[in-house]
């Protein structure tokens, strides 16, 4: 009996505090923060092969690519921490790789991205440079070879060296002739 007479008042309690609570929640200021994405891409060799685009991306976060980051950013010691909060995703179609992060505040983020994209750069340059300066020494060296090997074959056939040797009718002078050629040719295409 107590409670039929309540109901009414019961029910009408109930449903406005729960519209007040549907009001105050729809006019409540968003308290998240924004969150940014921050995107930088990569022009790769558009020669490579796919699994060397690939293998680039997984090094943008790994080893002296994420150690040189750090330092970049005055962080010593913690690329593998930063590295955690940076994606590299390659693209083979384009021959591209995509450095990104997200995060509540722009600068730090961009600036993060710029430090790995500027490190890989930097490193895989270094890679490279080494390799051209090894191959450069093994052509400085095979040049200098068939260099030694013209100075020797003159030093032991000296009838081979007159201008007349090409000329002569001793197929064996001419022979010689022809061979050294040969070597001015390598000598050449060594320089």
């Amino acid at each position: 009996a107590v409670l039929g007479r309540r109901l009414p008042l019961l029910v009408l309690a109930t449903l406005l505090g729960a519209g007040a609570g549907v009001l105050s929640a729809w006019n409540a200021p968003d308290k998240s923060a924004p969150v940014y994405d921050v995107t930088q891409i990569i022009v790769s060799n558009p020669g490579a092969q796919t699994s060397n685009i690939q293998q680039d991306s997984i090094r943008v976060t790994r080893g002296t690519v994420a150690d040189q980051a750090a330092l970049l950013l005055g962080q010593e010691g913690k690329g593998p921490e930063l590295a955690s909060r940076i994606t590299a995703t390659a693209s083979t179609e384009t021959s591209t790789i995509e450095i990104a992060t997200s995060a509540e505040d722009v600068e730090p983020a961009k600036a993060l991205v710029a430090a790995f994209a500027s490190s890989f750069l930097t490193v895989t340059n270094s890679d490279l440079q080494k390799e051209q300066d090894r191959r450069l020494s093994e052509l400085t060296q095979r040049a200098d070879d068939v260099k030694l090997q013209l100075q020797d074959f003159d030093a032991a056939n000296p009838d081979a060296v007159a201008p007349e040797a090409i000329s002569s009718i001793d197929a064996r002078i001419r022979a010689l002739a022809g061979q050294r050629q040969q070597l001015q040719a390598a000598v050449a295409d060594a320089d």
